[in-house]
């Protein structure tokens, strides 16, 4: 997984979610897991491909919110878990 393969520090995973969107053409209403995936921004691109090749969806939803401060002890253990300069 993310966190095995040092993709991810920490994951989340958040059940219970229902999402309408629309797909070609049609309004759907699902039930989702939302994961909330911690790791730096040197590693996006590898959640990314790893994220594509694991999700049923053609278009899987997957975004990056920029952290601009944050507790600087729990950054530096994120840098550190997923092997990039503390």
């Amino acid at each position: 997984g993310l966190v095995k393969e040092k993709h991810a520090a920490c994951v989340n995973i958040i059940p219970g979610l229902i999402s309408v969107y629309e797909w070609e053409g049609k309004i759907n209403e699902d039930p989702e897991l939302l994961l909330k995936i911690k790791t730096a921004t040197s590693k996006v691109d590898d959640v990314i491909k790893y994220v594509r090749e694991n999700h049923p969806y053609d278009v899987a939803e997957v975004i990056s919110v920029k952290i601009d401060n944050g507790n600087p002890p729990y950054l530096k253990w994120i840098d550190e878990v997923v092997g990039t300069k503390a």
